[in-house]
């Protein structure tokens, strides 16, 4: 029994030691599986309203077999207290691109927090977006329909 309680305390030790990743490690991490489709990855890294945006991009937006060749050259990161934003620099075959990606602290991890910014778009982006979210909508109720 003794060897029982033993085993219980060093693992335990091992997995509270265990290091979780830099606010820098998370966002590049979670960039680097975005844009290779890695969805679930990025997911594990992600606020529950980031997920939800990451399945809505994942089931009508991409191409499963579109894989986007980029290359991060820089990524830079200003914390305040339990939040962040992550700086990026890409390449990728039309260009180079700055981004930023936001962070939260939750449960001493760093988690990407993307909400949809819809006052970045255009009256025409967004009710091309918002009629391609109705359609998605009207989709999904008629294979659950379909599959009652």
């Amino acid at each position: 029994m003794k060897k029982f309680y033993f085993l219980i305390l060093v693992f335990s030790t091992f997995v509270a030691c265990r290091k979780s990743l830099s606010v820098e490690e998370t966002a590049q991490q979670w960039v680097e599986s975005y844009y290779n489709s890695e969805f679930d990855k990025a997911k594990n890294l992600s606020t529950p309203i980031t997920k939800n945006l990451i399945d809505t991009i994942a089931t009508k937006l991409v191409d499963d077999d579109e894989i986007i060749a980029f290359e991060i050259t820089q990524m830079a990161c200003t914390v305040k207290a339990d939040s962040a934003v992550c700086s990026y620099l890409y390449i990728d075959e039309e260009g180079e691109f700055n981004e930023n990606v936001h962070l939260i602290r939750s449960e001493n991890r760093w988690l990407v927090d993307e909400p949809l910014v819809l006052e970045a778009l255009t009256d025409e982006e967004m009710e091309h977006f918002f009629d391609e979210y109705e359609e998605l909508l009207i989709e999904q109720t008629q294979n659950t329909l379909e599959n009652e």
